[in-house]
């Protein structure tokens, strides 16, 4: 459990949805700017990494439940 009374489980879901959350406002934001003309390599480059590190935690999540499965 964490420090909140959460399980392992529940805190990984939280963040997930966090990063879903920030994933979703780093893309309007890129929308904004591109929509206004500026450059947005960099910041695309930024998301892709962003991306990644949420594909990881979606890969963690999945083990994390299997776990939990096998347990029960």
């Amino acid at each position: 459990m964490g420090p909140s009374g959460q399980s392992r489980l529940e805190l990984f879901e939280e963040g997930i949805r966090k990063s879903e959350q920030d994933l979703a406002r780093q893309r309007r934001v890129i929308e904004d700017l591109r929509s206004d003309g500026y450059e947005t390599t960099q910041a695309e480059a930024v998301l892709k990494r962003f991306e990644a590190a949420h594909d990881l935690l979606l890969a963690k999540l999945g083990a994390l439940r299997g776990e939990r499965a096998a347990a029960d």
